[in-house]
C-alpha cells in the first residue's frame, strides 16, 4: 500500500501535476505528523486538506482545490511537523523508526515542502 500527497493538478502547472507518492509507514508519518500541528483556529481548514483521507477513505491528500488561506495553514503546520521530527527523532504514529529511516523521512518531508512553497498560492491573497 502507499499513500500521496497531491498537491496541484495538470490544470494548474505545466508538468502534468505535482504531487508525492510514499510508502504507507512514510505516508503516515508526515500526514500524521502535519495533522497534530494545525492549531486551533486552523481546525476547519485541517478538515479542507484531509477530507478525501478522512471522509472518502482514500489513501491521499488532494490540495488541489484548497483556498490559499488553509494551503498557508497547511504548509505551516508541515513546517511544524518537520521541525519537530527533527528535533525529537521519533515519529507521531505508532511505528518505531530507525535513525536511518527517521533521517529518509526528513529527507522527503523537506522535497515536499519546497515544493509547497513554490505553489502560487503561497502568494496569492
Amino acid at each position: 500500500m502507499s499513500g500521496s500527497i497531491l498537491i496541484s493538478d495538470s490544470e494548474n502547472t505545466d508538468d502534468g501535476g505535482v504531487g508525492f507518492a510514499y510508502n504507507t509507514s512514510v505516508f503516515q508519518a508526515i500526514a500524521e505528523g502535519i495533522r497534530i500541528e494545525f492549531e486551533g483556529s486552523a481546525s476547519e481548514c485541517m478538515k479542507e486538506c484531509f477530507e478525501e483521507l478522512d471522509e472518502m477513505g482514500s489513501e491521499y491528500i488532494c490540495l488541489y482545490d484548497v483556498k490559499p488561506c488553509c494551503f498557508r495553514e497547511f504548509v505551516g503546520a508541515c513546517e511544524r511537523g518537520l521541525r519537530k521530527l527533527q528535533a525529537k527523532r521519533e515519529l507521531v504514529i505508532d511505528y518505531e523508526a530507525t535513525d536511518a529511516e527517521i533521517d529518509g523521512i526528513a529527507t522527503l518531508w523537506e522535497e515536499l515542502l519546497a515544493t509547497l512553497h513554490m505553489d502560487p498560492r503561497m502568494t496569492a491573497s
